[in-house]
Parts: structure tokens; C-alpha cells; sequence
């Protein structure tokens, strides 16, 4: 099994203003793409963060109303999975909690991550919040 950490997400009342700032801050490269919903409640204006080199993952500075309700309550960790069901059934197995209804999503404008996949978000027995997405 693949598990991956793939991409970050850095959540933000004013997005654009947090882009500026860690553009300025630590030189990333943020442009303008869109989440667009196929099913489920995710979807919006999402800001790509490129890495710029091979070492680093790539993320994104995403407005808190993407989420509609099910608002993280800070940076998210994104992990890619071969199969979301099972993981999302082995995250209740040893005492996590699925967040909601996995999402079917489209994600335009970020170049080489554009595409459709599959998204659900779980609470480990900490309390922290990661997101799990299938290509």
C-alpha cells in the first residue's frame, strides 16, 4: 500500500493576502487555480503553491469557505491512497473518525496536478485532522 504525503493546504480567511505573505516570506510560487465540485461540498478559488524544485510537495493556500462547514483547524496534510475505502475503514478500525462524506473533485489551473480525484478527511485519536485523496 502507497501512502504518500502528495500536498499541503494552508487554510486562510483572506487567501490572497496569505499568498502575498508567503510569497514574500519564503519566496513560493502562488497562482490562481480552481476546485471545482463533481460531488461533494468542496470546491472554490484555490491558490497553487509550487515548490519550485523536485525535493519539495506541492500545496495550496485555500479559502476556509471551500470547506463548507467541515473547516480544518489549520494546515491540512494531504496523503495519496490506493484505495480511500479501505483506508477510511481502517481509520475507524484503530480509533479514528471520518470526517464526512468523501468528495469527488476537478482541480484546474495548476499545471501538472490537474485532474479528477476522490477526497475524505479523518480525525486520528489525537484529534488531527488529515485528508486522503485517490487519483
Amino acid at each position: 500500500m502507497s501512502a504518500s504525503v502528495v500536498h499541503f493546504q494552508v487554510l486562510a480567511r483572506e487567501p490572497d493576502e496569505l499568498a502575498a505573505f508567503y510569497r514574500n516570506v519564503l519566496g513560493w510560487s502562488v497562482r490562481d487555480a480552481r476546485l471545482s465540485e463533481v460531488s461533494g461540498a468542496a470546491s472554490g478559488p484555490y491558490r497553487w503553491v509550487d515548490p519550485g524544485d523536485e525535493r519539495g510537495v506541492s500545496g495550496a493556500i485555500v479559502d476556509k469557505k471551500v470547506f463548507a462547514g467541515r473547516e480544518p483547524p489549520g494546515a491540512v496534510i494531504v496523503v495519496e491512497v490506493d484505495d480511500l475505502s479501505e483506508t477510511l475503514d481502517k481509520v475507524r478500525q484503530y480509533g479514528g473518525e471520518v470526517l464526512g462524506p468523501s468528495d469527488q473533485l476537478q482541480l484546474s489551473g495548476a499545471g501538472d496536478a490537474d485532474g479528477a480525484f476522490s477526497l475524505a478527511m479523518f480525525a486520528d485519536p489525537e484529534g488531527n485532522q488529515i485528508a486522503l485523496v485517490q487519483s
